[in-house]
């Protein structure tokens, strides 16, 4: 759990700034337009997929296990509303966001993939992981 810890704070203050625009983002749901809501969900994907990516050893997995953890969360508050649409506005937008939503998702789960291979540095980071909303 401390090399988790220790990775997260060598990630890039890229994914920082990128946290903190995912949260601010995440707390404005209600007032967001069914196309943001897709946009927002893509965009934390994507991030997570990143996040993930740069974990190669127990310092970066720690690091990375909270903002992993904000993400998800974030996912689940973005798929929580999309739902929650109209199933034609969805299936609509799915049309539009489906192709970056899918590659993204795809990221997401090698990288998880990747990670629980590694018992060392991996698995609590995997775990952690392991229920990452989707929308369908």
């Amino acid at each position: 759990m401390r090399s988790f810890l220790l990775i997260i704070s060598l990630l890039a203050p890229a994914a920082l700034i990128v946290a903190c625009e995912s949260t601010s983002s995440v707390s404005k749901l209600a007032e967001m337009a069914p196309k943001d809501l897709f946009s927002g969900y893509t965009q934390n994907l994507g991030d997570l997929g990143g996040l993930l990516k740069g974990v190669g050893d127990s310092q970066s997995a720690a690091m990375a296990l909270p903002k992993a953890k904000d993400l998800v969360n974030n996912l689940g508050a973005y798929a929580e509303k999309i739902q929650a649409l109209p199933p034609g506005q969805v299936d609509s937008l799915m049309q539009e966001y489906g192709p970056k939503i899918e590659p993204a998702m795809t990221m997401v789960d090698e990288q998880i993939a990747r990670l629980s291979q590694n018992p060392t540095y991996g698995s609590a980071l995997s775990t952690a992981l392991r229920n990452i909303p989707t929308l369908k």
